[in-house]
């Protein structure tokens, strides 16, 4: 959602510089009025496209809830373990809950832009910090196991993943999730 934000706040901002721009570099007469209006319309659609988006169903509102959840969890974790640990520790802590989200929330929009009936039970995130807890070195992706119904599709599951988040398919694996065991 803050890449969203980001993003749309950069587009406003380089629509206006354009047209500021524009303003400024083209001469006075009807041209100048055509442009101010194509820059308008511009203006106007980057302003109103997080609205369809929305529309789209890009953020449901079980999903906004879902990462501020997320968030709300991980600083409340943080500043129960604060008392025992240092503020490096604390912050490296929260900036690894922050990246496991990040990758479990990109790994189920993969798998829900090929196969949107499927169902993700869970993502495991397995990350290798190498190294002592001293050294600063942070740390790295190690295996995805994703958790979910059975599929005749887990290959290519794998494949969508793995090409989303730019790694090898061995670091991705898919696994029927218990219910599903207990249900057969």
């Amino acid at each position: 959602m803050t890449d969203l934000l980001k993003d749309w706040v950069r587009d406003i901002f380089i629509i206006v510089t354009g047209l500021c721009f524009a303003e400024i570099v083209i001469p006075k007469g009807n041209m100048k009025k055509y442009l101010k209006f194509v820059f308008s319309i511009m203006i106007l659609g980057v302003v109103l496209s997080p609205v369809s988006y929305f529309m789209e169903g890009g953020y449901t509102e079980e999903g906004l809830l879902e990462e501020y959840t997320d968030h709300v969890e991980t600083f409340a974790m943080a500043a129960y373990e604060e008392s025992d640990r240092g503020l490096e520790e604390v912050q490296s802590i929260q900036m690894e809950e922050i990246y496991k989200n990040k990758i479990e929330s990109e790994v189920k929009a993969a798998v829900k832009g090929y196969y949107p009936e499927l169902n993700i039970e869970e993502v495991d995130i397995f990350l290798d910090s190498s190294g002592s807890s001293q050294e600063k070195e942070p740390a790295y992706l190690q295996k995805i196991v994703i958790k979910g119904e059975e599929t005749e599709y887990v290959n290519n599951i794998i494949r969508c993943v793995s090409q989303r988040l730019g790694i090898d398919d061995s670091m991705v694996s898919y696994e029927v999730s218990e219910e599903e065991h207990q249900n057969e």
